[in-house]
């Protein structure tokens, strides 16, 4: 009786997280597709574009540890909530956004709620999941989450590119720009339902609802500690260190790939900015390709006999395989599927990843390691969009994703080191 008992609440908040996480990237994700397409058009310039994006992901590195560390103290729902009410004023800004300094704006402020809301929902997942069940198997529920946001973020991606359409369609007035701004008012929308929802169906024990301004300035306060307790775990584990150095990696090449998929196709390639389906179909088969290969996780890592390091290896070189094969195509759909299959082999490795990183942490130092784990990830998306950025400046999009695949080679040491460790 009591097993059946453990097994209904494991399924419940498998049902919660799935709800909240599914919906708020579902929002997060439908402008993505248009977005430097979008700003373009009101006059920023790729370089301009890249540098906003660096400055978004140096602003979540920065305030991960604080955040992290509050969501411990504060409580994980309650920093949940601030985020996502953060990011819909964020939204709001990128609505009116028509130039660099506006740009700026809306990067910190999303930024902001990035780094609040990273790990925060999840550390509260892990931990509901372990006081429920001790011994549960952390990797299949991770893979069923991970395929729930894939899920989102692919029909949120051909959503959002179908809304500007959809608006040409019923509309006299033939603007593509005020098109693309029908999408980001629906992404506010949602995100308003996300907050909501999680207000309803996210619950913390009683002992996590202290008061939010003594907790938060005894959060601030312990802050030094949180962190040099963090470092120092790190410092002591072989597997931390060299996830945490493959994470950064994958921040670092994933800004190539984000930043400038789009001109891309649209530039290199010749897809019309008008084609904003097109582009919807491209990202959302990304994520389709997403769900794919994170439903096939488990199966794979059982071929490499449970070695998460070796099933690591194999997917690390088939997206620089796929990367350096995208650089050179010519043709839009063939370069679809070597995108696709980045995407793909990038997935398959996210669920075993997450799991072995969780496995190696402390639970009350969930948050602010998963905190460490996003600044780690961030900084490399910064420092790649910088990189990067200045790179096409003298040389194209194909030379940065010929660079990047030799960098996922490079890589693969710490894949070894962790092979031999694990």
């Amino acid at each position: 009786m009591e097993i059946r008992s453990s097994f209904v609440q494991l399924k419940q908040i498998q049902k919660a997280y799935s709800l909240v996480l599914g919906i708020n990237w579902f929002a997060t994700i439908l402008p993505s597709a248009i977005i430097v397409v979008l700003l373009q058009s009101r006059g920023l310039t790729l370089q301009e574009i890249g540098f906003g994006m660096g400055l978004y992901a140096l602003v979540i590195a920065l305030l991960q540890l604080p955040t992290g560390g509050l969501a411990d103290s504060v409580g994980r729902k309650r920093i949940t909530l601030i985020a996502y009410g953060l990011t819909v004023l964020a939204k709001l800004m990128l609505f009116v956004t028509t130039s660099l300094p506006l740009f700026l704006v809306y990067v910190v402020l999303y930024g902001t709620a990035r780094a609040l809301a990273s790990g925060a929902l999840e550390a509260w997942f892990i931990s509901e999941l372990i006081n429920t069940d001790p011994n549960v198997n952390l990797q299949p529920r991770l893979a069923r989450a991970n395929t729930v946001e894939l899920l989102a973020l692919s029909l949120g991606t051909i959503i959002g590119g179908f809304i500007p359409t959809a608006y040409q369609a019923v509309s006299t007035a033939q603007n593509s720009t005020n098109a693309m701004n029908a999408t980001i008012l629906v992404s506010i929308v949602f995100h308003a339902i996300a907050f909501l929802i999680a207000h309803m169906v996210i619950s913390e024990p009683i002992e996590a609802r202290v008061k939010f301004y003594p907790a938060f300035l005894a959060g601030l306060r312990n802050l030094p500690m949180v962190i040099q307790e963090s470092f120092r775990t790190v410092q002591q584990s072989i597997i931390l260190k060299n996830l945490l150095s493959l994470h950064f990696t994958t921040g670092f090449v994933l800004a190539g790939i984000e930043t400038f998929w789009q001109p891309f196709f649209a530039d290199d390639l010749g897809v019309g900015k008008q084609n904003l389906i097109i582009f919807s179909v491209l990202f959302g088969g990304c994520f389709a390709v997403g769900i794919l290969g994170n439903l096939s996780s488990t199966k794979l890592i059982h071929l490499f006999k449970g070695q998460t390091a070796g099933l690591g290896l194999f997917t690390q070189v088939l997206q620089a395989f796929a990367l350096l094969l995208l650089s050179v195509q010519e043709t839009v759909w063939i370069a679809a599927l070597f995108l696709w299959l980045f995407y793909f082999s990038r997935s398959v490795f996210t669920s075993p990843f997450e799991a072995l990183f969780n496995t190696q942490l402390p639970d009350q130092q969930r948050s602010t390691m998963l905190s460490i784990l996003s600044i780690a990830f961030f900084l490399g998306f910064s420092g790649g969009n910088f990189i990067w950025g200045t790179l096409t400046i003298h040389a194209s999009i194909s030379t940065v994703w010929a660079a990047s695949s030799i960098v996922l080679l490079s890589s693969c040491w710490f894949l070894k080191v962790l092979k031999q460790e694990h």
